[in-house]
């Protein structure tokens, strides 16, 4: 066998209890990372009836492992339907695209990145989720707001303990590349 090669093998899970409507093409998996013998995958989560949001799931994983049991590990109730009266930005519908998603372990928490899914109001709003990356304990779950005003963040590097670099897509070519220092946040 050449050693260059990659041998695959599909593992059976239960993803499918979790994501429920495969004909919208925004709605599934945005990452994967591993962790301490956990897989976390975020996801676009429908709360209720067409009202859609990001969540994280979690499943232990081995080399021996034939099957993957996700469990839900984070979530949030608040949510975005699939249309919206006219706001300010003269947008009908939501933009399920900018979901965000991106996971990134730092120190014993799970950074998420939560897109706007195209409401211009939610960015900037300390009582939403939308437009902002946030920081999980891995122990506690507990979760609270690390940056907000984001459209779609959807990369996280963690350069060393001091900086996480984050990317997101801006409208008309105005991506972006922010550093987040992290003044000792992980508490």
């Amino acid at each position: 066998q050449n050693s260059n090669s990659l041998n695959f093998k599909e593992v059976t899970n239960n993803i499918d209890n979790f994501i429920k409507n495969h004909n919208l093409k925004w709605v599934g998996i945005k990452d994967a990372f591993y962790h301490n013998e956990n897989i976390y995958l975020s996801y676009t989560k429908e709360n209720k009836d067409n009202c859609y949001s990001v969540a994280v799931l979690k499943s232990k994983i081995s080399n021996n492992s034939e099957d993957l049991n996700f469990e839900e590990f984070y979530s949030f109730d608040e949510c975005v339907g699939k249309k919206k009266e006219n706001d300010f930005s003269g947008k009908k519908y939501m933009g399920g695209y900018q979901a965000g998603g991106r996971l990134e372990v730092y120190k014993d928490n799970l950074i998420l990145t939560v897109g706007d899914y195209n409401n211009w109001e939610l960015p900037q709003n300390d009582q939403s989720n939308f437009g902002k990356i946030i920081i999980i304990n891995l122990n506690k779950k507990n979760s609270k707001i690390l940056t907000k005003g984001h459209r779609n963040p959807q990369g996280l590097f963690k350069f060393d303990e001091d900086f996480i670099f984050s990317t997101e897509h801006g409208p008309s070519g105005g991506d972006e590349i922010n550093l987040i220092q992290t003044v000792d946040f992980g508490k």
